[in-house]
């Protein structure tokens, strides 16, 4: 297993790519929030904690019987086991129902102008 020292901490490669992509994630949306908008960084956390709390419950699911013995693992995060399926599904879902009313504003002004 290939691992990466910072310090005292010891991550593995796949972990630490993660970590670097939510980092990357919020910066960005961050960024973006302070010069488009400031709903993105509301959806910016809301995407990042769906899609979070769906990838270890899509684990678990596709998992039970090894959690049957052990339900306390369910909460063992630490120890790896998400399903980006499951994160993809609740993150269009959450984006979804965030951005409806910005998409309602938007097709309202455009019926509105054509009606000029």
């Amino acid at each position: 297993m290939q691992a990466v020292s910072i310090g005292p901490l010891l991550l593995a490669g796949d972990r630490l790519a993660a970590v670097i992509g939510f980092a990357v994630f919020m910066i960005v949306s961050s960024i973006m929030s302070s010069r488009l908008d400031s709903r993105v960084g509301a959806w910016s956390g809301w995407a990042m904690i769906t899609g979070l709390v769906a990838a270890r419950f899509g684990h678990v699911v596709e998992n039970a019987a090894n959690f049957a013995a052990e339900p306390w693992r369910v909460f063992a995060v630490w120890q790896g086991g998400f399903s980006w399926p499951w994160a993809a599904i609740a993150v269009a879902g959450s984006s979804a129902t965030l951005l409806r009313p910005r998409r309602a504003i938007l097709i309202n002004r455009v019926v509105l102008a054509k009606r000029r």
